[in-house]
């Protein structure tokens, strides 16, 4: 699912309830006026950029807690421990994007599809697998997240990602 960033402000409207579904107050991919000395655009970028991290962070919380769920073994405490502790550690990530997002102005990406459809992150499936097996199913390499989720600005990140653990 690729989003469309608008660069007009949105005007706050509302829908009429069909069939007991919510009413849409701002599209995504929008943001706000806010009270904040950043411009609309760098905003709007901003919130983009946000989003794309915060449904990579996603994926990784929920194979954590995946593999969480199906570790066995003669190691199997000891993971279990491992990857539940990585999930918390996931899901204050994700909370804290997600704020952040929000002051912005803009609607955080949220439900599990539409996750699934925007990260970048590779999809382990739904079969139990090796932690350690080194498929590659997960594995977090900074060439994987290479691909800028907007154009590089002249302050990139340079540090790499690299993974604690081979799944």
């Amino acid at each position: 699912m690729k989003h469309n960033l608008s660069e007009k402000t949105p005007v706050l409207s509302e829908k009429i309830a069909v069939n007991g579904r919510n009413t849409e107050i701002q599209k995504y991919g929008t943001v706000t006026n806010r009270p904040l000395a950043l411009d609309h655009k760098v905003r709007l970028a901003n919130a983009g950029s946000l989003n794309q991290i915060l449904a990579d962070t996603m994926t990784l919380r929920d194979m954590y807690k995946k593999h969480h769920w199906q570790v066995s073994g003669p190691t199997f405490y000891q993971l279990h421990l491992l990857f539940d502790k990585h999930f918390g550690e996931q899901a204050e990530i994700v909370d804290a994007l997600a704020e952040r997002i929000q002051t912005l102005g803009g609607v955080t990406i949220a439900m599990a599809h539409d996750v699934a459809e925007t990260t970048r992150v590779a999809r382990p499936g739904a079969a139990k697998t090796l932690p350690c097996s080194c498929s590659g199913c997960c594995r977090l390499t900074s060439s994987s997240l290479e691909k800028p989720a907007r154009r590089p600005e002249p302050r990139r990140r340079t540090a790499t990602m690299e993974p604690t653990i081979c799944w």
